[in-house]
């Protein structure tokens, strides 16, 4: 069974690109970690049929939040407009329909909170408009906790 995101991510984002979790690229993450008894290439294709025409978003930037159980991870809010909980619904169904275990179910759905996470001096800023024109699958390359996570597949939305 593999472990997967996805995300938009803003930096570095082509394919096969790895990243560890002190370089982890600016990313809006639209599902956290789950398990599906899918290939890669497998989930890659499902996803591009569910997302086939899902055209590019533009979201605004809120506000500067903590998040975390010990609310000490700085991430900077974006408006959930009806078009990006759109996104994130037709995704979590293509994923129910083929039988995804959710690591952190209570952050999808009704707890979907879009937020990009802030990295010392790598952010976006209050009032920024960030555009959402594609989502890409990432898995650790192992089950090493330390492990670097690898971009698997990227499916871009049309303008």
């Amino acid at each position: 069974m593999g472990m997967y995101g996805i995300a938009t991510i803003f930096e570095n984002s082509i394919t096969g690109y790895e990243f560890l979790s002190d370089n982890i690229p600016l990313h809006l993450s639209h599902v956290d970690s789950f398990e599906v008894e899918l290939t890669a290439e497998q989930l890659a294709k499902k996803l591009s049929a569910s997302l086939t025409y899902q055209k590019t978003l533009q979201v605004k930037v809120l506000r500067d939040a903590c998040y975390g159980p010990e609310k000490d991870i700085l991430v900077a809010e974006l408006e959930l407009t009806p078009d990006l909980s759109s996104l994130h619904i037709r995704i979590m169904d293509m994923l129910t329909q083929v039988g995804a275990i959710f690591k952190n179910p209570h952050f999808h759905n009704d707890g979907y909170s879009p937020h990009i996470s802030i990295y010392e001096n790598r952010r976006v800023s209050i009032g920024e408009v960030v555009t959402i024109d594609q989502v890409s699958i990432g898995s650790k390359v192992s089950d090493d906790g330390d492990a670097a996570t690898r971009i698997l597949a990227t499916i871009d939305f049309k303008n």
